[in-house]
Parts: structure tokens; C-alpha cells; sequence
């Protein structure tokens, strides 16, 4: 089973998307229609009734819902929350202002093997849609280019914190391997492009 984790937040902050109702339903839905069915959602609530209300009505045996209470802005309790609640062998994680395409969590799925983590590029928009390509050597690479064994000791010793690096490099100490996953779109971009 594959975990994708969604920290949702639906409040007022700097650079937020447009249309981010719109957006989490969109996000939950390309989960729901993915092709590959052995998956399960792990939604995180940050403290904010709208996304929890919105959520609700998805919630069944394979999509999971939780609130917290608010955070500081950026922390990483609600991915920590989600891996600890989540189920699967695997965790992936999914920003609630994007979405996959329907093949994203099979193409996953046919690459794991014997690494403890995996990572790969996505799509974004910017006039048209182009890959962007993830590079760990320069420090480019976001929890969103990330899947990853559900390894207990990884909850202590690299908990994820409101820096996406700093998460990432905490698993550059275990086995890792880039793969092919063009099917994760990054649909907020901060700016005339946010779609």
C-alpha cells in the first residue's frame, strides 16, 4: 500500500494559490482516480474548519481524515502526524493546491525495490506545462518529489520539519535512487500562472 499524505491549510498566508477550495478537491480527486487502487489518504487539518469540512465528505475506508490544532506557519507536525497515522508500506505526500495524473502512484509503484527512498521529477506550469527536473546535487528537490519506506526509526530520527531540505537530507543518509514519475503536477505557481 502506498500512503499519500496532505497537509491542508486553508487560511491566509504569503504567496498563497488562488482557488484553493477548488484546488483541494481537485487534489483529493486525482488520488481517488488513480489507476493504481492499493493506496490509502492521510488528510491533515492544520487547525481550519473550511478544509475540514470540505474533506469530510470524502472520508471512507481508504481516505482518512484528521485535525490539529494550528501550527506556526511551515511546521512539519501535519506530515508527521500523517506518517504516523498512515498504514502503508510506502508514503508519498501530495500539496493540496496540486495534483497527480491518474498513472502516478502505478508508475511509483512499478519502480520501488530495495532503496529506502525514491525521488523524482514533476510538472509544472508556466505558459504550458514542462517537466522540472528534481536535483539533489543543487538542493533542488521538495517532499513533493519524494516516496519512502514507512521505517519507524526515520519517525525519531528524521522527522520532517518545516524545511523540505532538511527532511531530504536526512534521507540522503539511507539508500536512494531517482526514478521516472512524470505525473505529479504542481499546479501553484505564484504568480499570473497559477492554475
Amino acid at each position: 500500500m502506498i500512503s499519500v499524505i496532505m497537509p491542508v491549510y486553508l487560511g491566509k498566508y504569503p504567496l498563497a494559490a488562488k482557488n484553493r477550495e477548488q484546488k483541494l478537491i481537485r487534489a483529493i480527486n486525482s488520488v481517488i482516480n488513480q489507476t493504481y487502487k492499493d493506496w490509502e489518504l492521510i488528510i491533515v487539518c492544520d487547525g481550519c474548519a473550511d478544509a475540514y469540512n470540505i474533506c469530510k465528505p470524502f472520508v471512507n475506508g481508504k481516505i482518512k481524515l484528521f485535525k490539529i490544532a494550528k501550527q506556526p506557519m511551515w511546521s512539519g507536525t501535519p506530515r508527521n502526524v500523517g506518517i504516523t497515522k498512515s498504514k502503508g508500506g510506502w508514503i508519498t505526500y501530495l500539496d493540496s493546491d496540486d495534483f497527480f495524473g491518474e498513472n502516478h502512484l502505478m508508475i511509483l509503484s512499478k519502480q520501488l525495490g530495495d532503496k529506502d527512498w525514491y525521488f523524482f521529477d514533476d510538472i509544472k506550469f508556466n505558459n504550458d506545462w514542462y517537466i522540472s527536473h528534481c536535483f539533489l546535487e543543487k538542493s533542488h528537490c521538495g517532499t513533493s518529489n519524494i516516496i519512502h519506506k514507512k521505517i519507524e526509526y526515520w519517525e525519531n530520527e528524521s522527522k520532517y520539519s518545516y524545511d523540505d531540505w532538511y527532511f531530504i537530507r536526512k534521507l540522503m543518509e539511507h539508500n536512494y535512487q531517482k526514478i521516472t514519475a512524470p505525473e505529479y503536477y504542481v499546479a501553484h505557481i505564484p504568480n499570473e500562472y497559477d492554475r
